[in-house]
């Protein structure tokens, strides 16, 4: 199954990338897996989740700090492969960008209207109220 985000906020190309670990870490904790191998072409990035260094810009920042990048797997790599490298990244982008009656069978495309540092900050309210 390929699977694909689409953004119906603005996004730069690194918030993007936030984006779409997010997501996949969130699936694949749902799936219940421990170990996970993230390839991303933002080399900014994979450096900023591996910790070789610090979060600058005031959206990133948001990001890391709304969602610890891979802390409750007991495995995760993280390795980056140049976009010139990445035909599967590059694929998945152009399906995210696709008219849904354009789209190949199998694919599922996920619409994102919030920020994942947003849905972050707002689910500690859907709790139900305690007396």
């Amino acid at each position: 199954m390929e699977y694909a985000l689409r953004f119906t906020f603005p996004t730069t190309n690194n918030e993007a990338e936030y984006e779409a670990m997010i997501a996949r870490l969130t699936i694949v904790k749902s799936l219940g897996f421990k170990c996970l191998w993230v390839k991303g072409d933002s080399k900014l990035i994979m450096d900023q989740v591996k910790g070789l260094c610090g979060v600058r810009h005031e959206l990133l920042v948001k990001y890391h700090e709304s969602h610890p990048i891979g802390k409750e797997l007991e495995n995760i790599v993280f390795e980056h492969i140049p976009h010139t490298q990445n035909e599967e990244a590059d694929h998945l982008s152009r399906l995210a960008t696709t008219f849904n009656d354009e789209l190949p069978q199998g694919v599922y495309v996920e619409i994102h209207e919030v920020p994942a540092y947003e849905e972050a900050i707002a689910l500690p309210f859907l709790e139900e109220p305690r007396d």
